[in-house]
């Protein structure tokens, strides 16, 4: 769960005036997204919400614009420490079998995809050509 920042309207007098001014909540752990309704004579009204969870365990309902999001997103997958290589992996392998079912052509271009076995194919083929896909990936990234 990623951590935010959450606000509140509190009512200030500023050069004499009564003035409503975001300020600082507290800290939260972010759920998910949700959303609200407001009823009105001419109908309801939707609005997008923030699902958190507070340090004391309470779980709130916030609208969306009272959370900032304090650390970046972690990259998508079973664990939250993989690198950008395994999750580039990942990436190549999924595209591998979706398309291909672990067969690949081996009449395309020299630098194409190994191909696999029909008869057997071979996840450590599959395996080994996705972790060269992302070695190849970080390479171009880092041009």
């Amino acid at each position: 769960m990623r951590q935010v920042q959450v606000f509140k309207w509190e009512q200030q007098t500023i050069d004499g005036c009564r003035k409503s001014v975001k300020v600082p909540d507290g800290m939260a752990a972010f759920h998910q997204f949700g959303n609200q309704y407001e009823e009105f004579d001419n109908g309801a009204g939707n609005y997008t919400t923030a699902i958190i969870e507070r340090a004391d365990g309470s779980v709130q309902q916030v609208n969306a614009d009272m959370v900032k999001f304090i650390d970046p997103p972690v990259l998508a997958g079973p664990a939250e420490n993989i690198d950008l290589r395994d999750y580039f992996a990942a990436k190549a392998m999924q595209a591998l079998i979706a398309k291909h079912g672990g067969h690949v052509d081996d009449h395309t271009a020299e630098s194409a995809i190994p191909s696999f076995s029909e008869e057997a194919p071979n996840i450590l083929e599959v395996v080994e050509y996705a972790y060269g896909a992302a070695d190849a990936m970080l390479v171009e990234r880092a041009k």
